[in-house]
C-alpha cells in the first residue's frame, strides 16, 4: 500500500479544476455523475463559480503531496446551528486506496475545530463503499429517501445494477434510486 502520510487539503482555486480534466473516469453507469466532463477554459471556471460562489459553501481540493486529486465540500453552512453538508470527490484512479476515510478523518478534524457540531451528507445506497467509509467514521443512517437516477435507465442485463436491485426502483418507467441521509454529531461522535 502507498504512504498517503503527504494527503491534505486547501481552498479550490480555478487553477486546480483544470488539472480535473487529466482524471481517470468511471466506467459504471452508476458513478458517471463523479466524472469530470467540462472541457475548455469557459465551461471550466463556470464550473468553478458555479460550485465556488454559491452562498453557505466552501470547497477544497485533495492533495496528495502537491498533486490535486479530488475536491471536499461544505454546503449549506449554517453558522449559527455549526452544522453543514459534506460532499467528497476523488479523481478514480485513486478510489479503494483508504484516500477517503484518511481526507475524511483530516477534514472532520479540522471542521471540529472550527467548532461545528453536526455534519450530514447524502450517499446512494448502492454506494456500498462510501457508506462503508461513511459508518467506520461514525456517521448514522437518519432516513432514505428516493431521487431520480439522472445517468440512464435501469437495465436488468447490467451487471451494476443487477447487483444493486435493490436500491433501485422504477416508477412510471423512470429510474429512481433510494439515497441515505446520515449524520455526524461531531460533539458527542467524534
Amino acid at each position: 500500500m502507498e504512504n498517503f502520510s503527504a494527503l491534505s487539503f486547501r481552498k479550490m482555486e480555478v487553477e486546480d479544476v483544470f488539472t480535473f480534466r487529466n482524471w481517470g473516469k468511471h466506467n459504471s453507469i452508476l458513478f458517471l455523475e463523479y466524472n469530470f466532463i467540462e472541457d475548455g477554459e469557459e465551461n471550466i471556471i463556470a464550473w468553478f463559480n458555479w460550485k465556488t460562489k454559491r452562498p453557505f459553501s466552501e470547497y477544497y481540493v485533495i492533495l496528495l503531496e502537491e498533486k490535486v486529486i479530488g475536491y471536499l465540500s461544505l454546503k449549506n453552512i449554517n453558522i449559527f446551528l455549526k452544522r453543514g453538508e459534506l460532499g467528497i470527490v476523488l479523481d478514480p484512479n485513486y478510489v479503494d486506496k483508504g484516500i477517503g476515510k484518511k481526507i475524511l478523518k483530516i477534514f472532520l478534524d479540522y471542521l471540529k475545530s472550527r467548532n461545528f457540531k453536526k455534519i450530514i451528507l447524502f450517499v446512494a445506497d448502492y454506494n456500498k463503499r462510501a457508506k462503508k467509509v461513511y459508518n467506520s467514521l461514525g456517521f448514522t443512517k437518519k432516513y432514505e429517501f428516493l431521487m431520480r437516477f439522472t445517468n440512464g435507465k435501469y437495465e436488468e442485463n447490467n451487471l451494476d445494477f443487477k447487483n444493486n436491485s435493490k436500491s433501485f426502483k422504477i416508477i412510471f418507467n423512470r429510474t429512481f434510486y433510494y439515497a441515505i441521509k446520515m449524520e455526524l454529531d461531531l460533539e458527542r461522535d467524534w
